[in-house]
C-alpha cells in the first residue's frame, strides 16, 4: 500500500497539537488524575506525545499530596512497585531525599565535572530565542514557553545539548528552565541537570538524531545537522572543550521571550491584592491558621483561617515566569482569605510570637528561606509543623544513587532510568 504524503502543519496546529492546558479548579485536577492510564504510561511514556499524567505541576505546587495520589492509584489500578510509574514517582522522591541531606548543596557539582572544560556561565541568545537551527531543541523552548510545560524526554534532550554540546554550565541552564516550568521543582530540576551533565552520574546523557527521530514526530527531527551523527562522535564532544556549531534560523517564537520575575508582574499585584502585613483584628475570633505556601496549595480541611504567604526572599533567587506567578497565586487567592507577600522572617514569626492563643499550622518544605523560616517556627509552642509528606520510606543515610535508594525503600534489585 502507498503511504500518504504527510501533511505539513502550521505553527498554529503544531501548538494545538502539544498544547497542555493546567487549571488551577480542584476538579480539572481530580479529572486529570481520573484520566491516568498506567498501562498506557507504562508502554508510550518516552514519546513526546506519549500517554503521561501531566500532573507535575498539581504535585509540584501540593493541590493534593503526593501520598494521596498514589494511594488513589493504587486503589483504581493496583499501582505497584512493578509499574513504571511508580517508579517515575520514586525518582521524585529520591530527589526530595537528595535535597533534604544536602540542602543548598544541591546547587553544587555533586560529584567532579567533566576536566579540562570551561563552561560558559550564561545562556546563549539563540537558545533563549529557540533559534539554534536544532528543531528538537526550538521546539521544545517554543511548547515551554508557550505551556510552561515540557516532556520529560524533551528535557533531557535540552539538558544535554545545553551542557554537553553547548558547554553551558549545567546550574544557569537549570535555573531558566526552572523558572519558566509550571512544575519546576528544585531538587526534581536541578538533579535532573546534574545527572544529564555527569555530575551526578557516571557517565553523560548524550542524544542523536535517530533518538529523535525514534520518540518524537517529524516536526522534531533533526536530520543533517551537527546532531544526526553516532554515540562515538558525541561521546567524543561531550569530553572535549570544543562546541557544537549552530547555524540560527528563523526563530520559531511568535511572540518576545518571556521574562523571568522576581516578584509577580504589576498587574498580578493589582489583581491578587497582597497584604504586606497582617491585621490582627481580621483573626479575632478565630482560632487555627493554615499557613499556605506555594509548595501546599491544597485546601485544608476543617475550620481553618488559611493565609497565604509569599516569601520575596527565595524569590530574588529564584525567578518565575508571568505563567507560574499566575497559576501559584489564581489558586492561593481561591484557597485563601488572605495572601501575605514580604519578608516573612520580619513579618511572619512576630505575628506568631505575638498571638500565643491562636494555633498555626504548616507544611515543611526543602525550598530556600522557606526551610529556615519554619525550622524557627517548629520552636514556637503555638505553631505544628507538618513533615515533607512522601510515599517512600526516607532512608537516614544519604543514598548516593537511585539504586541504592530503590532497593532500601523497595527491596529490588533493578530499577529503572529517569
Amino acid at each position: 500500500m502507498a503511504h500518504l504524503p504527510r501533511t505539513k502543519l502550521s505553527q498554529a496546529q503544531l501548538m494545538n497539537k502539544f498544547a497542555v492546558i493546567f487549571d488551577t479548579d480542584q476538579d480539572f485536577f481530580q479529572q486529570r488524575l481520573n484520566q491516568v492510564k498506567v498501562d498506557h504510561y507504562e508502554k508510550t511514556r518516552n514519546s513526546i506525545d506519549g500517554s503521561v499524567t501531566h500532573l507535575s505541576p498539581y504535585i509540584t505546587h501540593g493541590f493534593e499530596a503526593l501520598p494521596a495520589i498514589v494511594r488513589y492509584l493504587k486503589m483504581k489500578h493496583s499501582l505497584n512497585t512493578k509499574h513504571k510509574l511508580y517508579a517515575e514517582l520514586g525518582w521524585r522522591e529520591y530527589f526530595q531525599h537528595v535535597w533534604g541531606h544536602l540542602g543548598n548543596g544541591i546547587f553544587e557539582d555533586i560529584r567532579p565535572a567533566i576536566p579540562g572544560i570551561s563552561y560558559c556561565s550564561e545562556m546563549p541568545l539563540d537558545i533563549l530565542t529557540a533559534n539554534t537551527g536544532i528543531a528538537t531543541i526550538d521546539r521544545s523552548i517554543q511548547m515551554l514557553y508557550n505551556s510552561g510545560y515540557l516532556h520529560n524526554h524533551a528535557r533531557m534532550w535540552l539538558a544535554s545539548y545545553c551542557v554537553h554540546y553547548r558547554k553551558i554550565a549545567w546550574l544557569p541552564a537549570a535555573q531558566w528552565l526552572y523558572g519558566h516550568l509550571l512544575d519546576g521543582d528544585l531538587a526534581s530540576n536541578h538533579l535532573s541537570w546534574q545527572w544529564v551533565g555527569r555530575t551526578f552520574s557516571s557517565k553523560p546523557y548524550l542524544f542523536n538524531a535517530a533518538n529523535v527521530s525514534k520518540y518524537a514526530s517529524v516536526e522534531w527531527h533533526c536530520q543533517n545537522t551537527p546532531i544526526d551523527t553516532t554515540y562515538e562522535v558525541l561521546e567524543n564532544l561531550a569530553f572535549s572543550p570544543d562546541v557544537m556549531p549552530h547555524t540560527p534560523r528563523a526563530s520559531l517564537l511568535q511572540d518576545p521571550v518571556p521574562e523571568l520575575f522576581t516578584t509577580p508582574p504589576k498587574d498580578l499585584v493589582e489583581k491578587f491584592a497582597f497584604i504586606k502585613k497582617v491585621d490582627p483584628k481580621k483573626l479575632l475570633g478565630k482560632t487555627n491558621i493554615a499557613l499556605i505556601h506555594p509548595w501546599n496549595l491544597k485546601d485544608q480541611e476543617g475550620p481553618f483561617f488559611q493565609l497565604g504567604i509569599i516569601d520575596l526572599g527565595f524569590h530574588q533567587r529564584f525567578a518565575w515566569s508571568r505563567k507560574r506567578w499566575e497559576f501559584v497565586l489564581t489558586r492561593m487567592k481561591h484557597i485563601c482569605r488572605d495572601i501575605l507577600m514580604a519578608d516573612l522572617s520580619t513579618t511572619l514569626i512576630p505575628l506568631i510570637e505575638q498571638n500565643p492563643h491562636l494555633n498555626f499550622e504548616i507544611t515543611q518544605t526543602y525550598n530556600p528561606s522557606y526551610f529556615e523560616l519554619i525550622n524557627r517556627l517548629e520552636v514556637c509552642e503555638n505553631t505544628l509543623v507538618h513533615p515533607v509528606p512522601r510515599f517512600l520510606d526516607d532512608p537516614e543515610n544519604l543514598c548516593p544513587s537511585f539504586s541504592k535508594f530503590w532497593q532500601q525503600v523497595t527491596s529490588k534489585n533493578s530499577y529503572p532510568r529517569p
